[in-house]
């Protein structure tokens, strides 16, 4: 998941994993709202403001305090998936957003179940498919 890792440094940063986290949890009609409200699509630092809001109204970042340093870095990070989410371009509206979004579940769930299947049989054991599953329900 090289994507996930906006400084290069070979490691995912909490920052640089929440960001994911908030792209891959935000619920679709909520990204639908906000594309509505942009005019169907958004700039690279519209986007990145608007994932920040996402961030807001999360249970984690009402639960937690961040640091300045924390926050400070998960600007940066936003700031930098964003421009890589848009792959250049200016603009970008809700189904190019939604299928990069959706590419990077599936790609999730991918790489999740082969964690699982660590003989390559192409199957995981019951007990793997509900500790795979938890973390969606905690």
């Amino acid at each position: 998941m090289s994507i996930a890792d906006v400084d290069k440094d070979g490691q995912i940063s909490f920052a640089e994993f929440y960001f994911f986290v908030l792209v891959c949890q935000t619920p679709s009609r909520m990204i639908a709202v906000d594309f509505k409200k942009s005019g169907g699509s958004m700039s690279v630092g519209k986007l990145a403001k608007v994932i920040g809001s996402h961030k807001l109204k999360s249970n984690f970042n009402q639960k937690s305090a961040l640091s300045k340093k924390q926050v400070d870095e998960f600007l940066e990070v936003k700031i930098g998936m964003c421009q890589r989410i848009f792959a250049g371009r200016d603009k970008i509206n809700y189904d190019e957003y939604m299928q990069f979004r959706n590419m990077l579940i599936e790609t999730l769930w991918h790489y999740e179940f082969h964690q699982f299947d660590v003989d390559e049989s192409h199957r995981i054991s019951d007990f793997d498919m509900a500790q795979s599953l938890y973390v969606y329900y905690i």
